[in-house]
């Protein structure tokens, strides 16, 4: 072995050991530094050389590979910054998964004094149950509905401890002008007045099927409903009716 060689060697093993003492002992980028007698950013260099050279390989999972595909996917079909898909079979209750998934996921993004604008229905509700019992910060949940019951019933399934202000009027008016009346109110006025400090806004997507949230709450007739579907209805937010383009209907 000529001295070319035992060099590339001695370069190698060295390489392995700053590999070893990062990603296997755990220590960090300046513990190895001063522990070699070498500068940090040579460390840093010597750990690129070494995934470089597959002398460290990374082997991930495949558990949530295709998870993370889809996730992906979402991204840049739709331009987003980030999404989070939440696995589910058929043998699991979709919308206690969904907002048990969701409290997780903001209370990491929720800061203290923030305004959470909420929609209404069965995921939602999980929602809040869950945020209450996992988060330590200052809240209030404001509705982005009018229809009391739906968060009444959000309220009484635990989360006491958030504040929430809610619209005091029906979901749904049978007439434009009465509608147009109440939201002069100051009661009313109010609380849409706080929907513009919401720093956050979630919300599910309602589907047209018949067990539907909106047809089992008595929230839209059944004639109308169809009217709807036939329309080209999809799915609602907020009660705002869309067809598989995203346009309103």
């Amino acid at each position: 072995m000529n001295f070319s060689d035992k060099e590339k060697q001695y370069r190698d093993s060295l390489l392995y050991k700053v590999a070893w003492l990062y990603y296997i002992n755990g220590l960090t980028q300046q513990e190895i530094a001063s522990q070699l007698s070498l500068s940090r950013i040579k460390i840093i260099k010597m750990l690129e050389e070494a995934r470089q050279k597959k002398i460290v390989r990374f082997y991930f999972s495949s558990v949530y590979r295709d998870k993370n595909e889809v996730e992906q996917q979402l991204i840049e079909k739709y331009n987003l910054k980030d999404s989070f898909v939440v696995p589910w079979s058929s043998n699991n209750n979709l919308a206690e998964n969904l907002g048990q998934a969701t409290a997780m996921y903001l209370n990491d993004l929720i800061k203290e004094e923030t305004y959470v604008g909420v929609g209404y229905g069965q995921t939602m509700s999980a929602f809040l149950r869950h945020l209450s019992g996992i988060t330590n910060k200052s809240l209030s949940v404001i509705s982005m509905t009018g229809g009391v019951m739906p968060y009444i019933s959000q309220i009484g399934n635990g989360s006491i401890d958030i504040q929430h202000y809610l619209l005091p009027v029906p979901l749904v008016l049978s007439d434009k002008k009465l509608a147009e009346s109440m939201i002069k109110e100051k009661s009313v006025s109010e609380v849409i007045n706080m929907i513009e400090k919401v720093n956050l806004v979630v919300s599910s997507l309602g589907s047209m099927e018949e067990n539907s949230t909106i047809l089992k709450t008595g929230l839209l007739s059944k004639d109308k409903y169809d009217i709807l579907k036939d329309k080209g209805a999809v799915g609602d937010m907020l009660m705002h009716f869309i067809d598989k383009n995203g346009n309103l209907v």
